[in-house]
């Protein structure tokens, strides 16, 4: 729901749509925003005022299986969530 609401932003108004929200996820994809726009202006010299949230969704990402001294292992899962800005 978080990625719906800031998908086709600026980045400007995400990052202050995303400080407003009081989903649990709206913070570790605030720091998702938040380092996408400072890779794009320290490797390619954008102005991070003038991108925009083109595609994000989240993906599953890799599953860890731990171990323990019982019958069954437990399945950690995590996720991927690949950001594009223009």
């Amino acid at each position: 729901m978080v990625l719906d609401v800031i998908r086709g932003m600026e980045y400007t108004r995400a990052r202050d749509t995303l400080l407003h929200l009081d989903r649990g996820a709206a913070v570790p994809i605030g720091k998702l925003l938040h380092s996408c726009a400072a890779n794009a202006e320290h490797n390619d010299g954008l102005d991070p005022n003038e991108l925009f949230v083109a595609a994000c969704f989240a993906d599953e990402g890799q599953t860890l299986k731990r171990w323990r001294p019982r019958a069954r292992a437990v399945r950690r899962g995590s996720a991927s969530v690949p950001v594009t800005s223009r």
